[in-house]
């Protein structure tokens, strides 16, 4: 999404701005046309448009760099709303889908199927070694999870059992459909929509330190009162609960909250205990984003369900699929075709979707990116601790895992308050494009960032850093 600035005020090198001066000359037709065109037409998501500033008018982008209109190159430190992984304008990504669009466009997938939805597939298939052989195609995150709590409810209802608890943890947000939008925390991104939200019952979300997330002792002590909250809800409710649905080990719009692998343990084996469906939201962390392809690697355990989007298709296109384990799918197969899952969507399938997430699964492989996660995340480590040092008690809980870091300003900034904006805005002068999540700063960038690429980020938020006292200053 583009960085949104205070209204009234263009940021050095806005599109209707060069080299820090406005520049609005008949000359400058394009840039005038354009400007004509968003004030007409657009209406941008997450957005108070009657508040928002100009938006930044992004003319191409390769690798991890934004070219703005005037020539200006920043750094895209959140990988365009967490979706881009293998850099902007990807050579072998490119080259796939130029090459599909040659071939096969789309075509309706439920008549017909076509050898890249068949090869995907089998790919994400063998990804879970076989444990989620059954893929449902869609078109973005909302609608993966709509599907897999879709699926959840009526695998029990088709077997005849009543199962209508549906576990949750504390500030998880599972995307803005009306089943995400319920299974995910009350925000202020649903409240007008909260009457019209099915019940689901919360739990205490697990939380972890790095020293946690680094040590399973202390990560067990940390996450005690998550972890005995999660045990009482199933032993009380157990026959009830029709599935327990999470992100594994970061929530991501919860404020890049990170916890342990060992809650995702305890999570398989309650769920296996009491019979309950365990759903992964993996839009964010799959597809490679913690190192392993799916973040539920590193607990050594697999849901029964798991959503993909986002990175699945190198952010590239609206794309997305749902991951079902042969139990799962069997409790559809029927004479009855009321057991049949009546969900679709016109473009579920996109032939140019699966040859992108056939190309990035390729670029997974080829660019060895678990390996060079680990690498990543030495870099993360070294980052945070010299902007620790250098900024008093300004800064705290330094986290990081794979290509997601993130630290908090101390100072209470709740989610959305125009100095979260100004932080953006002061980032984005240093050459970096972040967009902060309250008092929540991090970084995750294209798999693909060099060393150099990272240092530089690094040094970026070190300048940033210098100046927040200033910028809270003058927005209290």
């Amino acid at each position: 999404m583009p960085l949104l600035l205070r209204h009234g005020r263009c940021c050095r090198n806005s599109p209707f701005e060069k080299n820090g001066i406005m520049s609005l000359s008949p000359d400058d037709s394009r840039i005038r046309e354009l400007r004509t065109i968003h004030s007409r037409h657009s209406w941008l998501p997450f957005t108070q448009m009657k508040l928002a500033a100009e938006p930044l008018l992004v003319e191409e982008a390769s690798g991890i760099w934004l070219t703005l209109s005037g020539g200006r190159r920043v750094m895209d430190g959140v990988g365009s709303w967490w979706v881009n992984t293998y850099g902007h304008s990807n050579a072998t990504i490119n080259r796939a889908l130029a090459d599909q669009a040659s071939t096969l466009e789309h075509v309706i997938y439920a008549n017909f199927v076509h050898e890249p939805g068949l090869r995907l597939a089998q790919a994400l298939s063998e990804r879970t070694s076989h444990h989620l052989p059954r893929v449902y195609y869609s078109d973005n995150g909302s609608t993966a999870m709509e599907i897999a709590l879709k699926m959840a409810y009526q695998f029990f209802r088709n077997r005849g059992e009543v199962r209508d608890r549906i576990v949750c943890l504390a500030n998880g947000y599972h995307g803005d459909t009306f089943g995400a939008m319920a299974a995910g925390a009350r925000s202020i991104f649903h409240t007008v929509f909260e009457p019209l939200l099915f019940s689901v019952d919360h739990l205490a979300a697990p939380s972890c330190s790095q020293q946690g997330l680094d040590d399973e002792s202390v990560g067990l002590a940390e996450m005690q009162q998550a972890l005995l909250s999660l045990e009482n809800h199933f032993e009380q409710f157990g026959d009830r609960i029709c599935c327990l649905v999470l992100e594994p080990l970061i929530q991501g719009a919860g404020g890049m909250n990170f916890y342990s692998p060992v809650y995702l343990k305890k999570a398989r084996s309650l769920c296996d205990r009491y019979g309950a469906v365990l759903i992964a939201d993996e839009v964010f962390t799959g597809a490679g984003r913690t190192g392993p392809y799916f973040a539920f690697e590193r607990a050594g355990v697999w849901p029964d369900i798991a959503a993909l989007s986002k990175g699945l298709s190198g952010g590239y296109l609206p794309f997305a699929a749902t991951l079902a384990s042969e139990r799962i799918y069997e409790g559809f197969l029927s004479d009855d075709r009321m057991h049949t899952l009546y969900h679709g969507h016109s473009m579920t399938g996109s032939p140019l979707g699966c040859v992108a997430a056939l190309a990035s699964l390729s670029l997974y492989d080829s660019l060895q990116i678990g390996d060079r996660l680990q690498k990543t995340e030495a870099l993360h480590r070294r980052g945070l601790a010299t902007l620790m040092q250098s900024s008093g008690e300004l800064l705290g809980r330094p986290r990081y895992m794979g290509s997601v870091a993130a630290f908090d300003i101390t100072a209470d900034l709740p989610y959305g308050v125009p100095v979260s904006m100004k932080i953006s805005e002061a980032a984005l002068d240093e050459g970096l494009f972040i967009r902060p999540l309250g008092g929540t700063v991090y970084l995750c960038p294209a798999f693909i960032a060099t060393d150099a690429e990272i240092a530089e980020m690094y040094d970026a938020l070190g300048r940033l850093v210098k100046r927040l006292p200033q910028i809270l200053r003058m927005s209290t």
